[in-house]
Parts: structure tokens; sequence; C-alpha cells
């Protein structure tokens, strides 16, 4: 149930990202329409492949719970690779949670 919770912030966050880059309301993402769309549209398809693949880990389907535990741990580590601030380092908290709840209920998505 944690876990739920925890992917469901991770992905309001995403997308949040996305709105926020879309409307050039973030200061440290340049001007142009192209790279600004693209880190859009980046955080749009990560939220939703993070949600899509806990959706169906979820449902048991096993490829996915570790293209999961693959796509969180890779988030957390790139989330501290640029200049880390509170945004970064929540991302990384939640990610890390993510993960490591996702390793303990392993038996929960690879039985069924």
């Amino acid at each position: 149930m944690i876990t739920r919770w925890l992917i469901y912030i991770d992905v309001v966050i995403w997308f949040g990202f996305c709105l926020i880059t879309a409307f050039g309301l973030h200061s440290g993402i340049p001007e142009g329409p192209i790279f600004r769309w693209g880190m859009a549209a980046l955080a749009f398809l990560a939220g939703l492949g993070i949600l899509g693949t806990f959706l169906l880990a979820s449902r048991g389907v096993r490829f996915t719970y570790y293209l999961l535990l693959t796509g969180i741990l890779l988030i957390a580590v790139l989330s501290v690779t640029d200049e880390v601030g509170f945004y970064d380092l929540l991302v990384l908290v939640i990610n890390l949670g993510i993960f490591i709840l996702l390793i303990k209920d392993r038996k929960i998505y690879l039985s069924q």
C-alpha cells in the first residue's frame, strides 16, 4: 500500500514537472521551444512509464517488475548527477523508498 502511494506521488511529481517545463516556468531550462517541449515530453513519458510498469507488475507481469526496478533505480541515480536541490533530494528519497519496498515485497509481484 505504501509503495502504491509513493508511486502515485512520484508520477504526480513527473507530470507536474512536465507542466512546469511545458509552460516555461522552470528557470533552469533554456527558452527554446524544442528543448522545452522535449524535456516536457520526457517527463511525461517518465511518469507514464512508472505508472504503467507498476500497474502491470501489480497484475503479475514479471518482466515489468524488473523493468520498474531498473527504471526507479536509474531515476534515483540520475537525480543526483546534476545540481542537487530540494526536489532532486525529494525524488531521490521517494525513488529509493519505492526501490526498497519493491525488493522487500518481491514475492507479491513475482508470485502472481
